[in-house]
């Protein structure tokens, strides 16, 4: 998946790359610094989270680790990077998704052009997004 960000002319200016990553998994420290080392310079930002085991009141999975990896970065990195809340988009993505070349250029096209007219909240704020899925 990483290779395929990486592919858009928007990595290096505007996508942050977060590698959720399960603390319990064997070896994740050193693949994601391998990760981040290959793709330091491709994005805007690369950073990874590790999900611990064992939270309370947690049903370990994708959920419980992508909701862990979002309020970490949104606790912390948004606000170093410089970021407003209301203009970043949240793609989650498994180690095996591919994205077309220029996904993020169309997906920033319909956030910035979604709720343009007379309603008082812009349709962006409320959209979900799918991608096209081929097998």
């Amino acid at each position: 998946a990483v290779g395929s960000v990486a592919k858009s002319q928007i990595a290096a200016n505007q996508i942050v790359v977060c590698l959720a990553m399960e603390a319990r998994e064997v070896g994740s420290d050193d693949k994601a610094n391998e990760l981040m080392k290959e793709f330091k310079d491709q994005f805007r930002f690369i950073t990874a989270t590790f999900h611990p085991p064992n939270l309370p009141g947690e049903t370990p999975g994708k959920p419980s680790n992508t909701n862990w990896a979002a309020k970490q970065m949104f606790e912390t990195e948004m606000g170093k990077l410089g970021l407003n809340i209301n203009n970043v988009v949240v793609t989650v993505a498994d180690a095996d998704s591919e994205f077309h070349p220029q996904y993020f250029e169309a997906l920033t096209y319909q956030f910035l052009n979604a709720g343009c007219g007379e309603s008082d909240t812009a349709d962006r704020y409320v959209s979900i997004w799918q991608p096209p899925i081929i097998h």
